[in-house]
């Protein structure tokens, strides 16, 4: 029986299953963020190599007995990353075991549609969208919280506290954020600006769920979360003129999955010919899926297995 291990690093934490191939988890882990542009390179190395360590001890699995190894890590597009990352993995394996390292943007897709042409579109800590067409994949978005707009979490928290700032300064109009906010933070917002910033990017995004909470009965959470969906919205838009006619997609990352108020906002400003799937499963499993897609498992089997999302009807769809 063969083994294989799926790995999906967000900017806020990093999750690895190592499932056998009927789908049943052996082993599932949970460590910090490994982004290599929020954390470097060689933290990232030393986190992946710690979890793959504790997954293959806790498990009791030799290394000799995985099949394959798939990661999808945030910040992971660039082809140097790839390579560098592939080649530590590997040293921890044997031969025969098959490596990949890839965007975390993968394990959302491949999680999604397995081998099937369509976009995945993401909103967690950060947004991005990827279409896959005749086995060539591009990227729309995705390419950092310094050049990103709209549509993660890190915006929306960003948002949520400009919204405060300006209502406190005058410029803008009175908002349950402030009063939110100010609760989390155990102080005013103009005191914990400083730490906000020491704490960045991922703190920030923290916040974002307090605009989801407020959203039903504020007018300014209300607009920021239009906002922000109508630019997610925007990707998934852009990537559909690269089809003609309908085509599948994915949606994923916490603020889709995890607000339905969000995902009605997302699916109302889409214009392109496309439905979203919800990611049935967490994007781990995904992970695990492209493992075992990369150890040449045929789509049958796959289409058998718990934590996928497709169904027959779905894959069959031209």
């Amino acid at each position: 029986m063969g083994y294989f291990i799926g790995i999906d690093g967000g900017g806020t934490k990093t999750e690895a299953a190592l499932c056998d191939e009927d789908g049943r988890v052996l082993y599932r882990s949970v460590a910090a963020g490994c982004n290599p542009v929020d954390i470097g390179l060689e933290r990232t190395l030393e986190l992946l190599n710690h979890i793959l360590r504790e997954l293959l001890e806790k498990s009791g699995i030799a290394a000799c007995q995985i099949a394959a190894v798939f990661s999808g890590i945030s910040g992971g597009s660039a082809a140097e990353i790839q390579d560098i990352c592939r080649w530590r993995l590997r040293s921890l394996f044997s031969e025969k075991t098959a490596v990949e390292c890839r965007s975390d943007l993968y394990n959302v897709l491949n999680g999604g549609l397995l081998r099937r042409d369509g976009c995945a579109v993401i909103s967690g800590t950060g947004c991005s969208c990827y279409v896959r067409q005749h086995s060539s994949c591009r990227q729309i978005g995705g390419w950092g919280y310094l050049f990103d707009q709209k549509g993660g979490g890190f915006d929306i928290g960003r948002d949520a506290v400009s919204a405060v700032l300006s209502q406190l300064d005058g410029r803008g109009e009175d908002t349950l954020l402030r009063e939110l906010l100010e609760d989390r933070l155990k102080q005013s917002v103009v005191e914990a600006l400083p730490a906000i910033y020491k704490k960045g990017k991922r703190y920030i995004a923290s916040l974002a769920p307090l605009v989801l909470e407020a959203a039903g009965e504020d007018f300014v959470a209300s607009r920021i979360l239009e906002s922000n969906m109508r630019g997610l919205a925007d990707l998934l838009n852009t990537a559909g003129k690269d089809f003609k006619g309908n085509f599948l997609s994915v949606a994923a990352g916490g603020i889709l999955i995890h607000s339905e108020l969000a995902f009605q906002i997302f699916c109302k400003h889409i214009t392109a010919d496309t439905k979203p799937i919800r990611l049935k499963a967490a994007p781990v499993f995904g992970a695990v899926l492209s493992a075992m897609m990369l150890a040449g498992i045929p789509d049958e089997k796959l289409l058998s297995l718990p934590f996928v999302s497709l169904n027959n009807g779905e894959l069959g769809k031209v």
